[in-house]
């Protein structure tokens, strides 16, 4: 039986040691794999570009070679298998690329004044005619083509004109400019030099600032906001959209400016209007409390009093019921109304001058002027007064 256990453990172990082996050969047999497939990429990519550079360099591309500032002179490696014109009198352009879109642009027009032989095909030097106010020329950097002779005689002007319409892009002072750039000299400088490398330079650089006089349009479109939303009065609201719009007129979003302006005047129309109506609420109120006065009507002075605070409805009444005890008035009127209206409440101040008589002096009339500041509140059953205060000027 002990032999019979020892055989199959040792099977078993065989059997699990062989799995172990067989699981370690196919993680090994994976990174491998693994590993030649990076390695033909690598060598993939890189014979691609090797093609890439073999293909740049079978092009028989010009560069400069010696850039010499002060004498404007530059010499340029014409390789083998170069077919342009080179000879003396041919002109070129010299160009730049751009790394980051890999965009061309011209930075020169060169003249030929003179060629030799080289190791490497020939040597020619050339005067440059115009060059870039913002590129310099750099050796083994630049590159260079020259033009046939119907080039020659039809862009003799294409530098100038290239660098006139950056600068004007540079400082274009608006949209209305930049769109006026767009519509007639970068249109007219397609129709001219319609194979330009430049063209798409231009339309670029349009872009570049398009986008940062946007951004300046939206910052100025934020801080009018702002004066449109502390300006209460309809006159300086519009002059607000006046200036903006004759300072920019193309502006993106003065259509938007002039609807947040609009609708800033019906807010504050509405709002002086409403004032309005309160006012002569207000003023009827005044109406009918000093016509209750002179006919000695409590009930009717008391109906505009508020039972909100009962102490304060008590003392009123008792008043008012005392001052017809004691007083016979004769004439009453009132002027210098002022009210300020805040919401659902208002202060109401007023001079109330009154003649009368009083039950001790019978005989004698007197006169009296008087300070009231009253404050009201707009209730379900119109404005009722919450507080009263009165100063005599005179008696």
């Amino acid at each position: 039986m002990d032999t019979i256990n020892k055989t199959v453990a040792m099977r078993e172990g065989r059997r699990i040691t062989f799995a172990f082996k067989r699981n370690s050969n196919m993680r090994s047999l994976t990174f491998s794999v693994l590993a030649i497939t990076i390695i033909v990429l690598n060598i993939r990519l890189a014979s691609l570009h090797a093609e890439k550079i073999t293909q740049r360099n079978s092009e028989a591309i010009p560069t400069i070679k010696h850039v010499y500032e002060k004498e404007g002179i530059v010499e340029i490696l014409i390789p083998f298998g170069y077919k342009g014109k080179t000879d003396s009198g041919s002109k070129g352009k010299v160009y730049f690329i751009d790394d980051y879109d890999e965009s061309e642009s011209v930075i020169a027009d060169i003249e030929v004044i003179d060629e030799k032989p080289c190791a490497e095909g020939k040597m020619v030097k050339a005067n440059v005619m115009s060059k870039s106010a913002t590129i310099p020329i750099a050796k083994d950097i630049n590159f260079v083509r020259f033009l046939n002779i119907e080039e020659q005689r039809q862009h003799p002007m294409e530098m100038k004109d290239f660098e006139t319409i950056l600068n004007k892009i540079a400082v274009a002072a608006d949209l209305c400019e930049l769109n006026w750039i767009k519509s007639e000299d970068i249109h007219r400088f397609i129709q001219n030099y319609q194979k330009s490398k430049n063209v798409s330079v231009l339309n670029n650089r349009l872009d570049e600032r398009r986008e940062n006089l946007r951004k300046e349009d939206e910052s100025r479109f934020e801080t009018v906001k702002k004066d449109i939303d502390h300006s209460a009065q309809e006159e300086k609201l519009r002059e607000i959209i006046r200036k903006f719009s004759e300072t920019y007129p193309c502006s993106e979003r003065l259509g938007e400016l002039n609807r947040y302006a609009e609708s800033r005047i019906e807010a504050i129309t509405k709002v002086i209007a409403e004032k309005r109506d309160n006012s002569g609420e207000i003023k009827g109120v005044l109406n009918d409390i000093h016509e209750a006065i002179s006919e000695r009507n409590g009930e009717a002075f008391c109906r505009f009093l508020s039972k909100e605070n009962d102490g304060f409805y008590s003392r009123e009444r008792k008043i008012i019921e005392e001052f017809f005890k004691e007083i016979q008035v004769h004439n009453s009127s009132f002027d210098d109304i002022n009210i300020t209206i805040n919401g659902n409440t208002a202060r109401v101040q007023y001079a109330w001058s009154m003649g009368f008589t009083w039950n001790a002096f019978p005989e004698k009339k007197f006169e009296n002027k008087s300070k009231i500041s009253l404050k009201v509140k707009r209730t379900n059953n119109g404005w009722k007064i919450f507080d009263a205060a009165m100063t005599n000027s005179n008696s």
